[in-house]
């Protein structure tokens, strides 16, 4: 009898486990600028939010036109601003305590959001799961372009 509940015990465990691979990860996301727009120095100013949502409102942020976003941020944003000729790299920690407040709120997706000029279209949005299972590394690599935003960090392929 016994031994039936440790095998019972380790099971849950292990299921628990699996779990939590599902569940929202925290990283550090380093977000560098590239040469191009350390080479536009002065005359450039950017701002970049990192809003992290659940399921229930990633169609909302997906659809939401940037210009509404930027007149009108919603929910819990990390912002970060890229001006001048000294524009350095930035992270958001992964010890960051916006993390426990997106975790509170179920997050499993990033949207990085970037007020662009509007010419720059669907660059100005970025989306990325946040999801324990996609991501091999705790820093998540992103490089600011002056027109778009690439991640740089492979992620692992979804799976079923």
């Amino acid at each position: 009898m016994r031994m039936l509940a440790t095998v019972s015990t380790i099971s849950m465990l292990g299921m628990g486990l699996v779990g939590c691979s599902s569940g929202m990860g925290r990283y550090n996301i380093r977000v560098t600028p590239s040469d191009d727009l350390r080479a536009k120095g002065e005359a450039v100013s950017l701002k970049m939010d990192l809003v992290a949502v659940g399921d229930d409102k990633k169609a909302e942020y997906e659809s939401m036109p940037i210009d509404e976003y930027l007149s009108r941020p919603r929910g819990r944003a990390y912002s970060m601003v890229f001006a001048g000729k000294d524009m350095k790299e930035q992270t958001l920690p992964r010890t960051d305590k916006i993390w426990a407040d997106w975790g509170k709120e179920n997050a499993r997706w990033l949207f990085m959001l970037v007020d662009f000029p509007p010419d720059a279209g669907a660059a100005r949005r970025k989306m990325i799961p946040l999801r324990a299972d996609r991501w091999d590394k705790d820093t998540i690599e992103v490089k600011l372009y002056p027109k778009s935003i690439e991640v740089l960090t492979p992620q692992r392929p979804e799976s079923n």
